[in-house]
């Protein structure tokens, strides 16, 4: 299924691109496989969040209920964010700008004290960083069409792989004399993947689903299917994958390309995008280090079944934000780059997988 699927986009982008991104990824580059971290982990130790911007109207952010907030961001914020004035307007509206590229606004609308708290956090930002940072290699987030069966469908298909995957793959063996394959605080090394399932009906999800579409015209048309969206390091998706293209062979293939050996050139490859996530990672890594050495628990390569899907349920009915809108732009780029990528794990990483 894969292989059409990739013959069809790879006529997005230039073959020299390919070429040069199967180069950097698969020994092209000297030295370019010499950390066996998995991609996964190394992108919780060393890939911080790419910077998102705020853009501010002078005369609302001098309001005196906007003012203290806005400070608060530029002295102790935990966000991958930073603020920028802009030229009043008297319009009132501020713009969330996506870390370039893509570039685009994400979202934007009036800045209250509630929409600039619906911004920064959300009930599933929430848990995804709470589930990385606890362990799970990636969490795969369901955008559901609101087809019942469709959705329930899809997300069962998801479920039994991952956990399929999780009893017969195995992580890269890593050298403990090898500097570049050490590991940051955290959770120990394990296999471990696991599905959250959002409507896109949430109100206070309206900013997270316009950053998993990225601004992309191409994801927006897809809004009346289910639609997957591996996310792992601090926040970074991988792709969108929707039901067409979420077979049991894709998420093999997604699965063995985070699981595999990180040859430290796949984010300059530009593979994926960040969330916005306030989210203090170093602090919890460092929390989820200490309470690993008190419990005894080593940081070998452990599988464990991938947990059951389920939705976040957001309770009360906090006022909608305005919806996002801006300028489109390719994210297909981005998983074209992951397909050249995922092309060349397909024929060497599987000598453990069942058929």
């Amino acid at each position: 299924m894969l292989k059409p699927i990739s013959a069809r986009l790879s006529r997005c982008l230039p073959l020299w691109a390919a070429l040069v991104v199967a180069a950097g990824v698969f020994g092209g580059i000297p030295g370019a496989l010499a950390c066996s971290v998995p991609v996964f982990r190394y992108a919780l130790d060393r890939w911080p969040g790419e910077i998102y911007e705020l853009r501010v109207d002078r005369d609302v952010a001098a309001r005196s209920e906007i003012a203290p907030l806005l400070d608060r961001l530029r002295t102790n914020s935990l966000a991958n964010l930073t603020v920028q004035m802009s030229a009043s307007t008297g319009a009132g509206a501020a713009k969330l700008i996506f870390p370039d590229p893509p570039g685009g606004e994400a979202w934007s609308g009036l800045l209250t004290a509630a929409s600039l708290e619906t911004l920064l956090d959300s009930p599933i930002r929430r848990e995804i960083a709470r589930r990385i940072a606890h362990g799970d290699s990636a969490v795969w987030v369901l955008v559901e069409s609101g087809d019942k069966s469709a959705d329930d469908g899809i997300a069962r298909v998801l479920e039994q792989r991952l956990k399929q995957w999780t009893t017969v793959a195995s992580l890269p063996e890593q050298d403990a004399n090898d500097p570049s394959s050490q590991l940051g605080p955290g959770p120990a090394l394990v296999l471990r993947f696991s599905v959250l399932r959002l409507s896109r009906k949430d109100p206070r999800e309206a900013v997270t689903l316009a950053m998993l579409e990225a601004n992309s015209d191409e994801v927006r048309k897809l809004r009346s299917v289910p639609v997957a969206f591996p996310v792992f390091g601090r926040g970074r998706v991988l792709a969108a994958v929707p039901k067409e293209n979420l077979t049991p062979e894709s998420i093999d293939e997604i699965c063995a390309f985070l699981t595999g050996a990180c040859s430290c050139q796949v984010k300059d490859s530009r593979t994926g995008w960040d969330l916005l996530l306030s989210f203090n990672w170093d602090e919890e890594l460092a929390r989820v280090e200490e309470e690993r050495q008190a419990a005894g628990v080593e940081k070998s390569p452990v599988a464990e079944s991938a947990a059951k899907a389920e939705t976040v349920v957001i309770r009360g009915e906090p006022a909608p934000v305005e919806p996002p809108r801006g300028t489109g732009w390719r994210v297909w780029g981005a998983v074209v780059v992951f397909l050249a990528v995922i092309a060349g794990i397909a024929g060497v990483g599987w000598s453990k997988r069942k058929p």
